[in-house]
């Protein structure tokens, strides 16, 4: 089983994803706005295990996001927020 979770959040520079992942995946995610639209992309390769991701989101505007993971078997989505 897969699983992760994102801090700080809310956030405002920067946003950590952990991930505790079974076996070795290539993990794509993307952010979304709160009108959908697309604001952020990104792929790498993860490691079984534990392991962190983070992300430059300094520009984006303060606001609710959906943040969306896949391992190429499954897609989940989180919310967060980023205030200023």
């Amino acid at each position: 089983n897969n699983s992760w979770w994102l801090f700080p959040n809310p956030a405002s520079g920067q946003l950590n994803i952990s991930l505790n992942f079974s076996r070795s995946a290539d993990v794509s995610l993307y952010v979304t706005d709160i009108l959908g639209q697309k604001v952020l992309s990104g792929a790498q390769p993860v490691q079984a295990g534990v392991s962190t991701i983070t992300r430059d989101i300094s520009l984006l505007p303060a606001g609710s996001y959906f943040i969306s993971l896949s391992d190429g078997h499954t897609i989940s989505t989180r919310r967060f927020v980023i205030t200023r």
